[in-house]
């Protein structure tokens, strides 16, 4: 009799098995065993898909939280940027009230990013910590809280504008110090007036030396520092300190190349020409130096070279300046002239 015999009827054994030819509902050949029933269906585990579908789960919870912190952030930096452009406005509105015309407030808020900061770390101390103890205070908006912040500074403003010349906050904090004989609208025109009067930008008027003279100036002071050996008096000594600090900084002597980055280096190193008068004490400087014949577009390589020279008494610079004119002598004074300005 022929029995026919499915293919899936037969099932692998690990191992051989002593059976009998014949069992109950089986038969045996070689080493397959013949079974009656349906084959058990054996389900393989797949490490690598279950591993798969973990990663899936966790990157997409993952993704989602990554999704959840981006939009905090976002939220919270658009919260920082409101918060920042109404401190400005705040700064501006400040300024106004302490005299400055509405355009230069503006320039000024929008300029001082330290001078902003400052104030806005305040307020948020101050939510923290001190506005509970007074209610008024405490209800106040955001933009009188910026402004009662500054009016508490002292400074009336000129910390800001300071910072808008080019001086770090800590140094425009530094320098305010010894401007509080200055209100911020006296102090924006003398500032003003003294750029106009030494830094105006220099006029080519045929003088094909002005492109490269401000390269021959800062090289005539890095060879005056190098081999001066001549007595050094205080003027001489604050001089060299004041090439010393712009050699400390990125660009060293460099940035007496541009007008207002060394006019913010002099400020810093020299606020106490900003106590100076202005018709009666700078304004004659400036006649005797033309006078002497020194080009409008030299002066400021004069007053940089020799700082102190702005705070002579102006008997004593003609007196020095004839005596260049006549002999040449090599005082300190006369060798500043003679390595910073080409003249006959």
């Amino acid at each position: 009799m022929l029995v026919k015999i499915q293919t899936n009827w037969f099932v692998p054994v690990a191992v051989p098995l002593s059976v009998p030819h014949k069992l109950e509902g089986c038969f045996v050949m070689s080493k397959c065993v013949l079974s009656t029933h349906t084959p058990i269906l054996f389900e393989v585990d797949n490490d690598k898909a279950r591993r798969r579908r973990r990663s899936n789960w966790s990157c997409g919870c993952g993704s989602e939280e990554a999704h959840v912190q981006r939009q905090d952030l976002s939220e919270s930096e658009s919260k920082r940027e409101l918060e920042v452009q109404e401190a400005r406005r705040a700064i501006s509105s400040y300024l106004g009230e302490l005299g400055v015309s509405e355009e230069e407030s503006l320039s000024i808020a929008w300029n001082c990013p330290g001078y902003v900061k400052m104030l806005l770390e305040g307020v948020r101390d101050l939510d923290e910590w001190g506005w509970e103890t007074d209610e008024e205070i405490a209800g106040l908006s955001f933009k009188d809280k910026i402004l009662r912040v500054a009016a508490q500074k002292g400074d009336k403003g000129k910390i800001a504008y300071l910072e808008t010349l080019g001086l770090t906050l800590s140094w425009s904090i530094n320098v305010a110090g010894y401007l509080s004989a200055h209100t911020l609208p006296s102090l924006i025109h003398k500032v003003t007036r003294i750029k106009q009067l030494f830094f105006s930008p220099p006029d080519n008027d045929g003088d094909n030396d002005n492109d490269h003279h401000p390269s021959l100036f800062m090289k005539n002071i890095r060879l005056t520092m190098r081999h001066l050996s001549i007595s050094i008096d205080e003027d001489l000594q604050r001089t060299f300190s004041f090439f010393e600090k712009l050699q400390a900084k990125p660009g060293g002597l460099n940035i007496l190349a541009s007008q207002d980055s060394a006019f913010s280096s002099l400020i810093q190193s020299f606020p106490r020409m900003l106590h100076l008068p202005l018709d009666n004490h700078l304004t004659l400087i400036l006649d005797s130096l033309l006078n002497f014949g020194i080009p409008t577009s030299r002066i400021s390589h004069i007053i940089l070279a020799f700082p102190p020279l702005l705070f002579w008494n102006l008997q004593i610079l003609q007196t020095r300046l004839l005596a260049v004119k006549q002999v040449p002598t090599y005082r300190p004074f006369h060798l500043f002239f003679v390595t910073c300005l080409p003249y006959n």
